[in-house]
C-alpha cells in the first residue's frame, strides 16, 4: 500500500492511497471518517509541526500557533526505487496575534540522508498509524471482535430462570 496523503481536519481522517489489486494494477482509494481518531494517531499527526520547526527556523517563535492538517507523499525519482518515498510536503496553518490564519505549505522537503532521522521520528508513526486505521487495526470495527477469554468464564455463570433472582442473588452478597 502506497500512502498519497493524509489528511486530518475539522474532526475528519481523509486517507488516499494505492493498492496493487489482484491483476497486478494499481487501484487508488479514498478513504474519509468522521470516527474520532486514536490518540495514536492524534499524537503522530500533531507531532508533525516539530518537522516545521526543525526545517524552518521561522516557526521556532511561534510553535503554538502553527498546526499541520495535510501530509503528502512522493514516492520514487532520482536516486529512489519507484515504490520507495522520497519525499513529503506538509500543509497547515499559522495563527498570528489577532488570530487571522495564513495557510502554509512546505515545498516537496525530499529524503535525503541528512533528514532520515526526521522521517523516522516524525513521517513513518503517522505511516504507520495510517496503514493500521486503513485495514481496520485502530477502527473502531476491533470493539466487536471475539474475546476467546470470555468463553473459559461462561462455564462458571450461575443460570436463574429469571433477571430478578440473579439481581436478588447478587444483592445479598454485599
Amino acid at each position: 500500500m502506497k500512502l498519497s496523503v493524509v489528511r486530518f481536519r475539522s474532526g475528519c481522517l481523509a486517507f488516499g492511497y494505492a493498492k496493487e489489486s489482484q491483476s497486478g494494477e494499481n487501484e487508488v482509494f479514498t478513504l474519509s471518517s468522521r470516527d474520532k481518531a486514536r490518540p495514536e494517531m492524534i499524537d503522530a499527526f500533531l507531532a508533525l509541526k516539530e518537522v516545521l520547526v526543525e526545517c524552518f527556523s521561522v516557526f521556532k517563535f511561534a510553535q503554538k500557533m502553527v498546526a499541520v492538517h495535510t501530509l503528502r507523499l512522493k514516492y520514487g525519482g532520482n536516486g529512489f526505487e519507484s515504490d520507495e518515498l522520497s519525499g513529503f510536503k506538509l500543509l497547515g496553518y499559522v495563527a498570528n496575534r489577532e488570530n487571522d490564519l495564513c495557510k502554509i505549505e512546505t515545498d516537496m522537503i525530499t529524503l535525503s540522508k541528512d533528514k532520515e532521522e526526521l522521517a523516522t521520528k516524525y513521517i513513518w508513526p503517522v505511516l504507520r498509524e495510517s496503514e493500521l486505521y486503513i485495514s481496520g487495526h485502530r477502527a473502531q470495527q476491533q470493539l466487536f471482535e471475539e474475546d476467546d477469554s470470555l468463553d473459559d468464564d461462561a462455564d462458571e455463570i450461575e443460570e436463574y430462570p429469571s433477571f430478578t433472582q440473579a439481581a436478588a442473588k447478587s444483592h445479598d452478597e454485599y
